[in-house]
């Protein structure tokens, strides 16, 4: 388990992360969700090691700073992976079996799935292949956490769907835990089990249900608007959108509470959706920003 406590980055004086603290659980996927700026490759940088920080981060009841035992559980891969110039894919899997436990039969797996040359050179490669040079080489390394950052960047549609099959696989099988960063949140929300929403400091973390169970979208016909605006409540109504006849309310209500005070007003037409994940983010990042 991933314990991350009051944990504070500043570069110079730019304050990026503000006392972050949240729990990731053994064997579970975690989505990291922020906008441009929000910290998030700097997050995962200080669980990594790579960054000094202030505050506590725990693995496996071990702190991380300055403790190599701690950090050998933990692989990264970054948005913008670096090898050596004329590294080939043959060359850095024998550098990464000279320091981790390496499984060199998964690793000829992926290279067969994902069909990589070894001898070609990785600087020579494309930005997608590249990334899935990277992680064949942390599947194999098989960590207890894997942090991949901007985890679905240069990957064709096909090959996304292929590395989320895989990861959920060796996830389960290796009981890894992960945590993804990605602005593709449709992508995310097929494969993790919790989200963690970070602006500099985490504003919010649960799973996908949890999160989108306070919030309501209503299509609705009515003769009374107003007073369908009025029985919502000016302040708990997010959006509200007209098409022709048909009016669209999102609110902060659940689907219970909006069907009962539907049936009390008695409209032409109604019915409750759920709200999208990218639609659920929208929404609270405009509320963030209304907090500041």
């Amino acid at each position: 388990m991933l314990e991350v406590k009051h944990l504070s980055k500043s570069f110079e004086d730019q304050l990026v992360l503000n006392d972050c603290n949240f729990v990731v659980k053994d064997s579970t996927i975690v989505g990291l969700v922020g906008s441009n700026g929000a910290g998030k490759s700097t997050l995962l940088k200080c669980i990594q090691g790579i960054y000094d920080f202030d505050g506590e981060i725990a693995f496996d009841g071990e702190l991380v700073k300055e403790n190599n035992k701690a950090k050998a559980k933990i692989f990264m891969i970054s948005d913008t992976q670096w090898f050596p110039m004329n590294a080939t894919i043959e060359s850095m899997k024998n550098f990464y079996k000279s320091i981790y436990i390496f499984d060199n039969e998964l690793f000829e797996h992926y290279v067969k799935t994902f069909k990589l040359d070894t001898t070609k050179k990785i600087n020579e490669l494309s930005k997608g292949t590249i990334r899935l040079v990277s992680i064949a080489y942390a599947l194999a390394i098989q960590p207890k956490l894997l942090l991949i950052d901007e985890v679905f960047d240069g990957l064709d549609p096909k090959i996304r769907k292929i590395f989320k099959d895989c990861l959920i696989k060796e996830m389960d099988e290796l009981e890894m835990s992960v945590i993804v960063s990605s602005h593709a949140l449709r992508e995310l929300e097929d494969i993790c089990d919790e989200f963690i929403f970070l602006d500099k400091t985490i504003y919010t973390q649960g799973s996908v249900q949890d999160l989108k169970q306070n919030y309501c979208k209503l299509q609705v016909i009515s003769d009374d608007m107003d007073n369908i605006k009025l029985i919502l409540k000016e302040e708990n109504i997010l959006s509200f959108k007209s098409f022709g006849k048909v009016s669209v309310i999102v609110s902060k209500y659940n689907k219970n509470q909006v069907i009962e005070m539907m049936e009390e007003l008695k409209p032409l037409f109604y019915e409750c959706l759920s709200i999208s994940f990218e639609e659920y983010y929208m929404l609270i990042e405009k509320e963030e920003d209304n907090d500041k």
